[in-house]
């Protein structure tokens, strides 16, 4: 049975982290403090792996969906999802400028000997 909105907004914490399963791989996992992060379980080159999508209810649930299935289309291609994801964020960051070896070459320019 798929997860509805109204049961992810009145999910709680509990004393232990717990997920609430949506559907092909999708859940919201619930932590101790009662942060909520959309994750998807999957499997790649034989290992389990686990992606997370992003924090409810900054990502609801229908974005949440679309993006388990853009990561499984990811995978039918042969592309590890989550490799895809730091790809993407490390591209933004270069393009912003804000890499770590960026940083790096500009303190050590700001740096006065």
């Amino acid at each position: 049975m798929a997860l509805t909105d109204i049961q992810a907004r009145n999910a709680r914490a509990d004393e232990k982290p717990r997920k609430l399963s949506d559907s092909a791989g999708l859940y919201l996992y619930i932590s101790t403090t009662g942060v909520k992060s959309w994750r998807l379980d999957y499997s790649y080159a034989g290992k389990r792996r686990t992606l997370t999508l992003g924090t409810y209810p900054q990502l609801g649930l229908a974005n949440a969906r679309e993006l388990r299935d853009r990561a499984k289309g990811k995978l039918a291609e042969g592309i590890d999802p989550s490799l895809a994801k730091k790809r993407e964020q490390l591209a933004i960051k270069a393009a912003a400028g804000t890499t770590f070896g960026l940083e790096r070459r500009a303190f050590r320019h700001t740096r006065r000997p």
